[in-house]
């Protein structure tokens, strides 16, 4: 078995990027439901928050579907 060679000091990249996308999500949601009654820019802002989700799922899963067979990508 052949041995990797690993930094200790080495820093983790951290997720910080998307608790910071997830603050920024609630306040346009909280805001928007507050001054606004649900319309085409409510539609909008869904729209924001299912890209973001799905950027979020694409690098967490490393853009891997999880029932494809084994050996396919």
């Amino acid at each position: 078995m052949q041995q990797i060679d690993h930094n200790p000091k080495e820093s983790r990249p951290t997720n910080t990027i998307w608790w910071v996308l997830v603050a920024i999500l609630a306040v346009n949601w909280i805001g928007y439901l507050y001054f606004n009654a649900a319309d085409v820019w409510a539609l909008a802002v869904g729209g924001g928050t299912g890209l973001i989700f799905a950027l979020w799922a694409i690098e967490i899963s490393g853009n891997k579907w999880p029932f494809s067979p084994p050996g396919r990508r």
